[in-house]
Formats: structure tokens, C-alpha cells, sequence
């Protein structure tokens, strides 16, 4: 970025909406700084590719923060995309109804199956691994869930939570026991009814 003398001033961080068009451009604006007055190129570094047919609410998505993969199911098939659009990976979805959509820190892609199942993929499509959430959440089906890239959080049919500590170590514990845990110091109030420390860890959850 070269600075260039004598530039117009104009107030700081406002791009230049010079009438003659003597100074804006489409690949250059002016702005003030404290450094003084700067020209600053726009320089076009790629361009996008998306071609979507429906509003991506429409279907299940996830992406990857700071411009990473995207991934989008519909249609019975699961797609990994660049930020920009471009088309990474896709193949068939055989599996069983999709609840969720996520990415681990390694940058592969997590499926939370209505059946209780957690499948994990490759941004290349290759299948990582197909483990289940236990008998409760087997033979129940999950309701709802919420993913981190470390595990996740399920909500059963029977409105039974449960954690994933961790995709690799694959621990399930129950979330009142884990709450339990977290809160361990606590004690029950005289009435008998909430424990006293979940206004300072935030749970909605009893022990």
C-alpha cells in the first residue's frame, strides 16, 4: 500500500464520494488516517461462485469460522464448499434423518443423526467413523442437539440430556451429572428445591 501525497481530505474511515469521480474509483478509495491522508487499492482477489437454487436456511449447513469449508445437505446429498463457493468434495447422504451439522478443530465434518448416531467425515467425503450415543439415546432418537468442535450436546425424545465430552474419546455422561460435577461444592437450599450454586454457573439444570 502505497501512501500518496497531497491526497484530498476527507474524514476518518469515509471513503471518498468525490462528485467529479476525480478520486473514488472501483479499485481505489481515499480515507484519513492519523497517519495522514492514504490511497489504499481494492484489489479484486477472487470471485464467487455460489449457485444456490434455495435460501440456504432451507437446508442443513455448516462453516467452518474465518472462511473456511462450508458444508450443505439437501436433496439427499452432502456437498463441502469453499467460502467462495467453489465445490470441494460431495456424495450421496445414505444415512438416516440429519438433526445437525458441524466441525471438529481438525476440520472434519460431524452429522448428529435423529437415530442417535454421530457420524464424522473427511472434507474429501471419506467416512472417519459411525458410533452411537448409548441405549438411551438409541432407542429413544435424539429431539434436539447443539455441537461444539470438541462434542456435543443431545436432547432425547424422552427430554433426557446428554454430553459428549470429546469426538475422540467419545465419553457420554449424563448432563445432571455433569452438572453435579461441575458444581460439586454445592448445597441443597432448606426448601429442598434448587441447588444454591446454579445461579453462578448459569444451568437451568437441577441437582
Amino acid at each position: 500500500m502505497a501512501a500518496v501525497a497531497a491526497a484530498p481530505r476527507f474524514d476518518r474511515g469515509i471513503v471518498s464520494t468525490d462528485p467529479t469521480g476525480a478520486i473514488a474509483s472501483e479499485d481505489r478509495v481515499w480515507l484519513r488516517s492519523s497517519d495522514g491522508e492514504c490511497s489504499y487499492e481494492k484489489p479484486q482477489i477472487c470471485s464467487m461462485a455460489w449457485s444456490l437454487d434455495h435460501q440456504l436456511h432451507h437446508h442443513l449447513y455448516a462453516a467452518v469460522p474465518n472462511g473456511g469449508p462450508i458444508a450443505i445437505l439437501k436433496a439427499e446429498r452432502i456437498a463441502v464448499h469453499s467460502a467462495t463457493g467453489f465445490t470441494i468434495s460431495e456424495w450421496k447422504w445414505e444415512s438416516s434423518r440429519a438433526l445437525r451439522l458441524g466441525w471438529t478443530h481438525a476440520h472434519e465434518l460431524v452429522a448428529v443423526l435423529e437415530s442417535g448416531r454421530i457420524l464424522l467425515w473427511s472434507m474429501q467425503g471419506e467416512r472417519l467413523a459411525d458410533f452411537g450415543l448409548g441405549l438411551a439415546c438409541e432407542a429413544n432418537g435424539l429431539r434436539d442437539c447443539a455441537l461444539s468442535p470438541n462434542g456435543a450436546v443431545v436432547l432425547t425424545q424422552t427430554l433426557r440430556l446428554f454430553a459428549l465430552l470429546s469426538f475422540e474419546e467419545r465419553t457420554l455422561v449424563s448432563a445432571a451429572r455433569l452438572v453435579r460435577t461441575l458444581c460439586h461444592s454445592c448445597t441443597r437450599p432448606a426448601d429442598g428445591h434448587a441447588c444454591a450454586a446454579l445461579p453462578r454457573c448459569h444451568s437451568p439444570i437441577h441437582c
